[in-house]
């Protein structure tokens, strides 16, 4: 009987081991495809920053240079349909954005990174402020703008979000008058 109860309490640690282990297994996987959500969706921030940088710097800056911060544009538009770069498109081919203010507040763009079989979706929005030479944004026209992509996926019916926080990218456009 002593020899039954101990093969049966070996087994009951060799189970749990083994458990232990297929656990550790799955969370490292996990982990792993989080961190290939998180490159997915920095490649797709910084396209769309890079497509974001060939605009003009202001609607007023697109045919005569300026030489006066105050002739910039002061009100930003908001829920603008803009194209942030082929493919990622905000769907009927829209392309109202022909200056970097212009993508301020988008209507946000959901695009579709294919891997495999399978296909990820991300939602990406665009804010757009001046700031001063310190990087702090300010209410009045200036030669900087920041303009911050931000990048979240969008989890499947009933699944968790990959990325635990969205990926923020901020860069500063200047303009010389």
């Amino acid at each position: 009987m002593p020899q039954t109860l101990l093969a049966l309490l070996s087994i009951v640690v060799v189970t749990l081991l083994s458990l232990s282990q297929q656990r550790a297994l799955l969370e490292s996987n996990r982990a792993m495809l989080d961190d290939e959500a998180e490159v997915m969706a920095a490649g797709i921030a910084i396209q769309t920053m890079e497509y974001i940088g060939t605009r003009a710097y202001d609607e007023k800056t697109r045919i005569y240079p300026i030489d006066n911060p105050n002739q910039l544009t002061s009100v930003f538009p908001e829920g603008k349909k803009c194209d942030l770069a082929p493919p990622i498109t905000t769907g009927g081919g829209y392309d109202e954005c022909a200056a970097i203010e212009d993508f301020n507040k988008i209507t946000p763009a959901v695009v579709p990174f294919v891997v495999g079989k399978d296909t990820l979706k991300f939602k990406v929005s665009v804010r757009v402020t001046y700031v001063d030479a310190n990087r702090k944004p300010t209410s009045t026209p200036s030669y900087a703008k920041e303009v911050t992509v931000t990048v979240q996926d969008i989890p499947r019916e009933g699944g968790r979000n990959m990325l635990r926080n969205p990926i923020h990218i901020p860069r500063v456009f200047a303009y010389k008058g």
